[in-house]
């Protein structure tokens, strides 16, 4: 193989690889780009919908227990994520809520034990 010839492989060997890591780049930024989209529009629609539930709450005066923002922000990032694999269904939005009572419980017990502590 001659000089020019071994130039225009290594050139265009080096122009694949640089166009195939600039497309790379770009489709893991957009990836995670969206996943950050999706946490701030679930993080969103949490906060509106407890906004509501607390609105009803003092409205109504009823005396009742709000879930904590954590059960919110988990219902909404799971529903989004059965939402966008297409697996939405009434089974699997069943075992988001039983996920959600876990974790009611389970901050609800540890701000009892932080209560307690600190008396």
């Amino acid at each position: 193989m001659d000089q020019s010839t071994v130039a225009l492989l290594s050139g265009a060997v080096g122009a694949v690889i640089g166009s195939a890591s600039s497309i790379a780049v770009i489709l893991i930024q957009a990836h995670y780009q969206n996943k950050r989209d999706r946490s701030k529009l679930a993080i969103e629609l949490a906060l509106g919908e407890m906004k509501m539930h607390l609105d009803t709450l003092t409205e109504t005066k009823t005396s009742g227990k709000l879930d904590p923002t954590a059960s919110f922000i988990h219902f909404y990032l799971e529903l989004m994520k059965h939402v966008d694999a297409g697996s939405l269904t009434p089974d699997s939005i069943k075992a988001i809520l039983e996920k959600n009572q876990a974790i009611t419980k389970a901050v609800r017990e540890f701000n009892k034990r932080i209560e307690r502590d600190s008396h």
